[in-house]
């Protein structure tokens, strides 16, 4: 969207002013500043473009959330903590509906990993321990477990 300018600087501005409410239409078509306050973040742009400061400006949306992965084990074991090989810190513990045993609460130890798992027994089976594991890991598989998968592949 260019204009041509033949000795007339007024039709260039005016392309120029159009550009520019096209673009913050296309970026933003927000209500108009008397509606809602304008962040001060927003201030060097309304500098330069002064047409803006009749808009609202606000930061694009969010982004979607991720879409969580879940995976739920059965387990036959006695014990009602299993050893997967990562490390876990407890953080809750709450009583289940009809069941007389508790869901315990685990989040991965390694710093900034998202994955949490919930360890309780089944309501069917009191010998069966349900664990559901959510996310996935972000960091390497620790050193261990590989030690035992290569050591299974050889079997």
């Amino acid at each position: 969207m260019m204009a041509k300018v033949e000795g007339d600087h007024s039709a260039a501005a005016a392309s120029h002013s159009a550009l520019d409410e096209w673009m913050a239409q296309l970026l933003w078509p927000l209500p108009a500043a008397s509606e809602h306050a304008v962040s001060s973040s927003a201030a060097p742009l309304i500098a330069h473009y002064p047409h803006l400061a009749q808009q609202r400006i606000d930061a694009p949306p969010k982004k979607e959330k991720m879409i969580q992965t879940s995976v739920a084990l059965e387990t036959k074991s006695v014990a009602d903590i299993l050893d997967d090989g990562y490390k876990w810190r407890k953080y809750g513990q709450k009583p289940v509906k009809n069941s007389k045993h508790p869901r315990s609460y685990y989040r991965c130890s390694m710093d900034g990993c998202p994955v949490k798992k919930h360890v309780e027994r089944s309501t069917r089976d009191p010998s069966m321990v349900v664990t559901t594991y959510y996310n996935l890991h972000n960091h390497n598989i620790p050193m261990h477990i590989c030690t035992e998968i290569m050591t299974l592949d050889t079997n």
